[in-house]
């Protein structure tokens, strides 16, 4: 982490314990994996590793980034530890009590890393303000549930807690789904709309396009009005696009979200992406994997909530979108 607002030069450090599968950079997703939806409701794809559109939000939410532009003046880029913690003034956003912030995360998979992160930022007692961070990591297979009640209380241990399972993170089953089931659970979640979440989290979940709506659904219902979801998601083809233009349709029918899409927002990952472009044609010619920027470059999707979520207008909105899209 940048260090703390101070004279001193010293970085804060946070520790985050996971358990993973060994990874082999070889192996591909299996078809029970795939196909799981049909026993789950949803695809078990999250528990094949930690993407690296997870680790890529984990870093942008605790570092932040600072970019040049071509006359060389630096300008930072709307996350990091400041900025975040920043959700729970409730001048900033609604909901927000100024003591807590309240964060989710969306399809978390193996270990949520992201919302493990900023919770183990919360337990160090590290925060340059006097915010705690209260996170809920939500998938909709049981597996990766559980996954993330073992990481949670592996990653407690690191800290001084008396019962490392009584932590600030609690580790749910959500599936999203845009009917009444799925306002009935994000109601269970925010406490009858009481207790609404001020920063939403997301990593490459917009690939499976016939979900599109329902996830959209999901982060309307569960944000407060003025809180964010960011989402860190390669293209993957038209997938993130299609997700966009599905936003763009709700915010017709009733001015839902801000939505601002970036591509560069981190100097050495876009340092990093460049030379792995300009490699793209010789790698191909001698045989080796080829980088696909619409695979493995992800982009940040940020929503600000505008107003309060409506069932007839956003959820119709986005109902109708799909059914008319996909024709």
């Amino acid at each position: 982490l940048p260090p703390k607002q101070s004279n001193r030069s010293e970085v804060a450090v946070v520790k985050v314990r996971t358990r993973e599968r060994k990874r082999n950079v070889h192996q591909r997703v299996d078809i029970k994996s795939l196909l799981s939806h049909r026993h789950h409701g949803v695809d078990n794809t999250g528990q094949a590793r930690v993407w690296d559109s997870e680790s890529t939000l984990t870093h942008c939410l605790l570092r932040g980034s600072v970019l040049e532009d071509d006359g060389g003046i630096c300008t930072p880029f709307p996350l990091g530890i400041d900025n975040i913690t920043s959700l729970a003034d409730p001048n900033v956003c609604n909901g927000g009590d100024g003591g807590t912030l309240r964060v989710i995360e969306l399809g978390a998979g193996m270990a949520g890393l992201a919302g493990l992160s900023l919770a183990a930022l919360g337990m160090s007692k590290q925060l340059p303000q006097d915010v705690a961070i209260d996170v809920t990591l939500t998938d909709g297979h049981p597996e990766a549930v559980e996954s993330n009640r073992a990481c949670s209380i592996l990653t407690s241990n690191f800290y001084e807690l008396s019962d490392p399972a009584n932590n600030d993170i609690a580790c749910k089953r959500l599936l999203w789904n845009h009917g009444k089931h799925g306002a009935e659970e994000c109601s269970q979640l925010t406490a009858n709309n009481t207790q609404p979440y001020q920063l939403c989290l997301a990593s490459d979940c917009t690939h499976f396009q016939e979900f599109h709506a329902a996830l959209a659904a999901t982060i309307g219902r569960l944000l407060s009005v003025g809180g964010i979801c960011i989402l860190c998601q390669p293209k993957r083809a038209n997938s993130l696009d299609r997700f966009m233009t599905l936003i763009d349709a709700m915010n017709a029918a009733g001015d839902l979200f801000e939505m601002t899409l970036h591509e560069r927002y981190d100097d050495r990952l876009w340092k990093m992406h460049q030379d792995y472009v300009a490699e793209k044609a010789k790698v191909r010619a001698e045989g080796g994997s080829v980088y696909d920027p619409s695979i493995h470059y992800p982009h940040l999707l940020v929503l600000r909530k505008r107003k309060e979520y409506s069932e007839d207008v956003h959820t119709g909105a986005a109902v109708r979108h799909m059914r008319e899209r996909d024709v």
